[in-house]
């Protein structure tokens, strides 16, 4: 499946990590931004601008999640980071069972300016957790998967983990009770699946984790 805006994230992530970006920065998604031929917008037309880092995750900005991206080296950075968290190869799910393989599709001729926002490459969910499971824990050998036993891991909490988190904990806006009290953080995808020129359906997805801060409880809700 595409899952949508959920890899903003993972641009965010990225970028964090090799030094390409700061938090406080501003981008200006007021800016036509191209891939191609192709004009990309923001659902709805974002007013807040120009945009921080923070904002460009919790407004889920297409622009900003492309205009981070293009900080990074598409094939020695990003796509390396891709890689290292699972997101470009097959895994085990359990029981002697693989996930099937990532396919990346080049439309628009820049997989690397559409996977930024949620387009271009389809995984299975199992990645999309493992992906996120690495990225809020720290432990780049986190791994869910399909099996009858317990296992105890302890988190390896890194300035950049800790940083997503937060970036992630819609608390930090607000003064409602729920988020300040139950401490959860997530993130929100959609991307149309074209079955015709007159026809077509959303994938909607939600990751969610909790608590923001220590996190122990990853969950992955997916519709058509």
């Amino acid at each position: 499946f595409d899952f949508g805006s959920v890899f903003k994230t993972f641009t965010v992530y990225s970028a964090l990590k090799n030094q390409k970006i700061e938090i406080n920065e501003y981008f200006d998604v007021d800016q036509p931004v191209h891939i191609g031929t192709k004009i990309i917008n923001d659902y709805p037309r974002n007013s807040e601008i120009p945009m921080q880092v923070g904002d460009i995750l919790k407004k889920s900005s297409n622009r900003g999640a492309i205009l981070i991206r293009r900080n990074l080296d598409c094939q020695n950075e990003f796509k390396v980071d891709l890689d290292q968290i699972g997101l470009l190869k097959s895994t085990e799910i359990g029981f002697g069972m693989n996930s099937v393989e990532p396919t990346v599709n080049n439309f628009r001729g820049s997989y690397c300016d559409n996977i930024p926002f949620g387009y271009g490459l389809s995984i299975s969910p199992i990645q999309l957790i493992n992906a996120y499971g690495k990225i809020i824990t720290g432990r780049m050998n986190f791994e869910a998967s399909l099996e009858k036993k317990e296992k105890q891991n302890k988190n390896k909490y890194n300035k950049i983990s800790n940083t997503i988190n937060n970036l992630l904990f819609y608390a930090n806006e607000t003064n409602d009770d729920l988020y300040n009290k139950f401490l959860v953080a997530g993130k929100t995808g959609t991307a149309d699946y074209i079955i015709s020129e007159n026809k077509k359906f959303q994938n909607v997805t939600y990751i969610s984790f909790f608590p923001y801060n220590n996190p122990k409880y990853l969950n992955l809700t997916f519709m058509q």
